[in-house]
């Protein structure tokens, strides 16, 4: 009883903390970044116009990627112009409050997922540090202000990996495939599913999703505005630039394309053989991950790689604002949860502080997210290399007969 009634307080008080700093901090600043009028194009949610004048043009049946206004131009492959056609039909104010509320509702269909996975008890301590993250996130305070998609793609990458250990393999590459096409980023978080988790199968089920969402786009999209896209549009993208908003490495080499694609290249292509040597060194435990077979150790090493992938898929391209660090407010919740339960202490506390940094004001300085999610990466990697450094609960003797109990919960 005694214990029921310590859990029930403390519930009390996580829940006080939350409420006190939505209404006294989160909800001020939110309004704030929200109806903030852009100084230079004299409109709100500049990001989110370029979506809008997009969706106008497809309405029109012209050419998405040569109309502009205010010089925002829509830079994101045509799959879904469909949908965001449906807010373009509105007013623009009924249009970005409306997106407003579909980002947030795909965030929180992930949170939803993320919840399912933690055993009761803890639900209320997890849900605390998702909470605490979200409402101190500058990334999400700029990505509010500026209207971008990136809390979709996001959550939809992050779903890939929760269907992904709960064996619903074709819905997770369903959601890879979307987050692709929605941004071409999520492409290299095919890292983890292919290489580290050495699924063939799965590979071909996200070609097999994208090739689907390709041809049902067809019978709505023209082909030659992929076309346009993939000639013209992608490879523009490709110039770094130093703008202090920038949190890539990239912004070290502005105007250079070509050491811009160069660290894109040497990024993600060092990371896909770490991926093939550290696949090969936990072969066991990426047996059972593969398997659907889930422990907490197999858990926090599916996560630390994916996590580390998001952050060096993002940190080696040639554009990453701010707001694209909200890809990691889901992953950063898990790994500090299960690192409070079964990392040492000391690579926890590093991890903690990376966290703060990454989610934190760059009031401090330009590089702060950038370099908090260098120093995150860091710790992710130390998890993969020293599984020494994992404390179970307690001890397990796994064998490839021994199928795990509790295969979601932890």
């Amino acid at each position: 009883m005694n214990e029921k009634i310590k859990n029930i307080n403390l519930k009390i008080l996580l829940s006080g903390l939350l409420l006190a700093l939505f209404f006294y901090y989160f909800l001020p600043a939110v309004q704030g970044w929200f109806n903030l009028v852009n100084p230079t194009f004299n409109i709100e949610n500049i990001d989110f116009y370029a979506y809008y004048i997009a969706g106008r043009s497809f309405i029109s049946g012209a050419d998405p990627y040569t109309s502009n206004l205010f010089h925002q131009v829509f830079i994101y492959p045509p799959t879904f112009l469909p949908a965001y056609a449906q807010l373009a039909r509105q007013d623009y104010q009924t249009a970005r409050h409306l997106w407003m509320m579909v980002y947030l509702l795909f965030f929180s269909l992930a949170v939803f997922l993320f919840l399912k996975r933690v055993r009761p008890q803890n639900r209320s301590k997890v849900f605390f540090i998702i909470g605490l993250i979200f409402l101190v996130s500058f990334p999400l305070q700029y990505l509010i202000r500026q209207g971008q998609v990136d809390l979709i793609v996001g959550s939809i990458s992050f779903c890939s990996l929760l269907l992904y250990l709960d064996k619903k393999h074709n819905w997770s590459a369903l959601c890879l495939a979307a987050a692709t096409l929605i941004k071409m980023n999520p492409l290299f978080l095919m890292i983890t599913f292919f290489l580290f988790f050495r699924d063939w199968k799965y590979l071909l089920r996200y070609l097999a999703a994208l090739g689907s969402f390709f041809l049902v786009s067809l019978i709505f999209i023209p082909f030659d505005w992929y076309r346009i896209y993939f000639t013209s549009i992608l490879p523009s993208m490709s110039v770094g630039n130093d703008y202090h908003l920038q949190q890539t490495l990239a912004r070290f080499f502005p105007g250079s394309s070509t050491k811009t694609r160069l660290l894109t290249i040497l990024g993600n292509g060092g990371f896909a053989i770490l991926a093939v040597f550290l696949g090969g060194k936990l072969k066991n435990q990426v047996k059972f991950i593969r398997s659907g077979q889930i422990n907490p150790q197999t858990e926090m090493f599916a996560l630390a790689f994916f996590f580390a992938n998001c952050i060096v898929t993002l940190i080696t391209s040639a554009s990453a604002w701010i707001m694209t660090y909200t890809w990691f407010i889901l992953p950063s919740a898990w790994a500090v949860w299960l690192a409070y339960k079964h990392i040492s202490p000391w690579l926890t506390s590093l991890l903690v502080v990376s966290v703060i940094m990454i989610h934190g004001h760059l009031a401090f300085f330009n590089e702060l997210n950038l370099t908090g999610a260098c120093i995150c990466l860091v710790c992710l990697l130390l998890i993969l290399f020293l599984p020494q450094t994992f404390h179970p609960d307690e001890p397990q003797q796994v064998s490839d007969k021994v199928k795990l109990e509790d295969a979601t919960n932890y």
